[in-house]
């Protein structure tokens, strides 16, 4: 995660020390009068400190007025104890207040996570325009698999999942070894999808591609990607014996294909699928979880703050999962 901490003095990267030597967060340290020219450009899910000790009030008015306007989630240092009603920042939209005593202190991992969590719980985080609703041009397949016949066309929900790191893991496992690996990872998979009735449809090694029905009303695959990616640390010593942290990518659509069984697939022409294999080969990140526009027009509401929008690929807006502490 990054943290961006925008101050004029010479003293404040103390207050970071500990989080800069915790793992998995990235520290940065800019002047204040570079608040709105680098503010617009930092990662969606960055968290923004803006060093206001003994700013005048047209200048806390002014700086505050740019941090609104970042939408990103944002906190005050205040190592002099400056203000007196703290509350008027909050009010204006921020996150945090690191005053006197928690300067000293210092900010760690755990203050960060609290900060995080209400930000995106109570903040109106950037995102692109919901995309219009999707046309479906064959027919949705439903909540189970009871009515879909092979050789016919329908609109799946596909979800691809595929372990990260293949290289190093191909060498640390080699020959069975790496069968009894391969297996044990697919068998999780297989589990893990086994309540929204996903089939793994295509397997490939390390990872394959997952199809669910699809109602035309809920797409159950992204809460269960989403519950994928929070426990993959849990998962990765809970659920297997290798003493590894587990890396893997997920990327959701929604589109349509011709089914055919597990293992008869091999014929089978679908611009959906070329286009989810694509996106987890060529713009999917090491350790994330993506949604098509498709996917994304079906997100639960209570989830909409946790994706921002990624960019755009082969035509559509990909958004992605926020990394979440």
């Amino acid at each position: 995660m990054e943290i961006s901490v925008f101050s004029d003095s010479k003293t404040v990267s103390s207050c970071f020390s500990a989080l800069e030597k915790s793992k998995g967060f990235s520290v940065n340290y800019n002047t204040l009068s570079e608040l709105k020219k680098k503010g617009q450009s930092l990662p969606a899910d960055a968290v923004i400190y803006a060093d206001f000790s003994g700013l005048t009030q047209p200048a806390v008015k002014k700086n505050l007025t740019i941090l609104s306007s970042l939408n990103r989630i944002f906190g005050i240092l205040d190592a002099k104890g400056s203000y007196d009603d703290p509350a008027l920042f909050f009010h204006a939209g921020a996150c945090d207040y690191i005053g006197k005593a928690p300067f000293k202190s210092g900010v760690n991992k755990a203050r960060i996570k609290k900060v995080y969590e209400y930000g995106i719980k109570s903040l109106n985080i950037q995102q692109a325009e919901t995309a219009s609703p999707v046309k479906f041009t064959s027919p949705v397949s439903g909540n189970d698999w009871k009515k879909i016949t092979q050789g016919k066309e329908y609109t799946f929900s596909f979800m691809y999942i595929e372990l990260d790191n293949q290289k190093e893991i191909k060498k640390r496992f080699p020959g069975n070894a790496l069968e009894d690996f391969t297996r044990e990872f697919h068998n999780f998979v297989e589990q893990s999808v086994l309540n929204i009735n996903g089939k793994i449809w295509m397997w490939t090694d390390l990872g394959g591609l997952v199809l669910v029905p699809f109602d035309g009303e809920t797409c159950p695959a992204i809460f269960t990607g989403f519950k994928m990616m929070l426990n993959r640390r849990i998962t990765s010593f809970e659920n297997f014996d290798y003493d590894m942290l587990f890396s893997y990518r997920i990327a959701i659509h929604i589109g349509s294909t011709v089914y055919q069984s597990r293992g008869d697939t091999g014929k089978i022409v679908s611009d959906s699928v070329n286009s989810i294999y694509h996106l987890k080969e060529n713009f999917a990140g090491a350790g994330k979880m993506y949604l098509t526009e498709e996917a994304y027009n079906f997100i639960p509401r209570e989830f909409e703050n946790y994706f921002i929008k990624a960019g755009t690929y082969e035509g559509r807006d990909i958004y992605r999962m926020l990394e979440l502490v």
